[in-house]
């Protein structure tokens, strides 16, 4: 069974990642043996999440797993395009009609509805909240669980050559997990 909670909204647009996991993290029910995964940015979160809570293991799939991991441009264009980049990117993406909305090949039908479903749901503060947290975020030098890291070769998102993956796809970008489902699969069951 795969449970997906809801995001929450952040308290307010400084609310540091560590805090806003462990209030995530008292929506979970734990009673029985569980496992945290997370894509992206939903990987450092679960990362966070379990500091308090007991997972068996965790599975970071296109992610990072401290500041290492992510670009020092995003860091530098964060500090000082963020009050500009919220309404910019998400309110002329909004509006677009979805069949017009394209975040790559046309052949990636089935990726770009997900991308156009999770910008139609994010609210501006919970964007602008996220880029803050991922922003200020210092990841973990010791693991907290036991971690496999799943990273496409070709990932220029969060590029791989940042971090140690424990297992990298070839050919996969940031959306591996839609686009090498089965590889991917594959690495998640072998470590169930």
């Amino acid at each position: 069974d795969i449970q997906v909670p809801p995001w929450l909204e952040p308290l307010h647009e400084r609310e540091s990642l560590p805090h806003y996991a462990k209030r995530l993290a008292a929506t979970l029910d734990t009673s029985t043996p569980f496992y945290l995964a997370g894509i992206s940015f939903g990987g450092m979160l679960a990362q966070e999440v379990a500091r308090h809570v007991r997972p068996q293991r965790i599975f970071l799939l296109s992610s990072c797993n401290s500041r290492r991991g992510i670009p020092h441009v995003y860091r530098v264009a964060g500090d000082v395009l963020l009050p500009y980049l919220v309404p910019a990117i998400l309110n002329p993406l909004k509006s677009l009609p979805s069949r017009v909305r394209s975040f790559g090949p046309s052949h990636l039908l089935a990726c770009n509805r997900v991308v156009q479903e999770m910008v139609r749901d994010c609210s501006p503060d919970l964007f602008r909240w996220s880029v803050q947290a991922l922003l200020g975020w210092e990841g973990h030098a010791e693991p907290i669980a036991p971690v496999v890291h799943i990273k496409g070769n070709r990932d220029v998102v969060l590029p791989h050559h940042l971090c140690r993956p424990t297992h990298l796809i070839g050919g996969a970008g940031h959306l591996m997990n839609m686009t090498h489902a089965d590889r991917v699969n594959d690495i998640i069951a072998r470590h169930l």
